[in-house]
């Protein structure tokens, strides 16, 4: 669960950095990755796509992040309308961009270039220019690594 919030908190960042904000605090994304976390053993790709298609599901149905402790405050309350729509539409935007890399793209380096280009930036390694399907369809060799998840320009896991 923690690697799923450090790779939430690293696309906010990308984001940013892109100056297209994406207006969620770190409180906010560990309640919600908490809440809605689904996971698949040895597969973060497959953890994280699942965790934000909950998140999304959850935040189209019940726009709000309760805090977990008192006084039990929604996170999300302030909020304006055009706000929610911007970040609902980040979501689905990286929702389907996850899903294009993980399911639909069956080259490991040009599936890491739709997750650099997109979801995180540089911060994420090229994977390997070879087909999926020589590693039985497996997806994810390229995302194991025996350094921390993703780093910050300093060096630290982010």
């Amino acid at each position: 669960m923690r690697r799923t919030v450090k790779y939430l908190k690293a696309w906010k960042d990308n984001q940013n950095i892109e100056s297209t904000q994406v207006e969620l605090s770190g409180i906010i994304i560990t309640i919600l990755v908490a809440e809605e976390f689904s996971g698949i053993d040895n597969r973060d790709d497959q953890t994280l796509l699942s965790t934000i298609t909950n998140i999304k599901n959850r935040l189209e149905n019940n726009f709000s992040c309760i805090k977990p402790v008192v006084p039990h405050e929604d996170l999300l309350s302030d909020y304006s309308k055009t706000s929610k729509d911007n970040l609902l539409r980040k979501i689905n935007i990286l929702r389907d961009r996850l899903d294009e890399a993980i399911n639909e793209e069956k080259n490991q380096l040009e599936s890491s270039k739709i997750l650099r280009r997109y979801i995180f930036g540089d911060r994420f390694p090229k994977g390997e220019d070879k087909s999926t399907e020589e590693d039985n369809g497996d997806n994810s060799e390229y995302l194991k690594t025996k350094n921390p998840t993703i780093l910050n320009d300093d060096g630290t896991s982010a």
